[in-house]
């Protein structure tokens, strides 16, 4: 079993469904666990600098057809550094409630 699916499994929870929409700023409060977030009107960036900006997200995956691609916080980044991109849906897993800044 591939370690994005194991930290998926260990950290399931409540899902918050976020949607970030062109009139609100580049950030979005999300609550400790597994958040489901609909990035809508923003530019595309690097999952890695998501999580630079973030210290508090653990996971960020989505589904790629029936395949589970994903990037975990540790030892500086595990998995594919992909390409977050407006109007895709992926999860975010937090160690913490926190308000999530998005790259510019």
């Amino acid at each position: 079993m591939n370690l994005v699916k194991v930290f998926l499994i260990l950290f399931l929870g409540v899902f918050l469904v976020s949607v970030i929409s062109p009139n609100e700023e580049n950030e979005i409060f999300l609550e400790k666990g597994k958040n489901i977030v609909l990035f809508n009107s923003t530019d595309s960036f690097y999952v890695e600098t998501l999580v630079k900006l973030n210290p508090e997200i653990e996971v960020v995956s989505f589904f790629n057809g029936e395949e589970s691609i994903g990037y975990v916080n540790f030892f500086n980044g595990i998995g594919e550094n992909f390409i977050v991109y407006s109007g895709n849906q992926y999860e975010i897993i937090l160690k913490e409630n926190a308000t999530i800044v998005l790259p510019s």
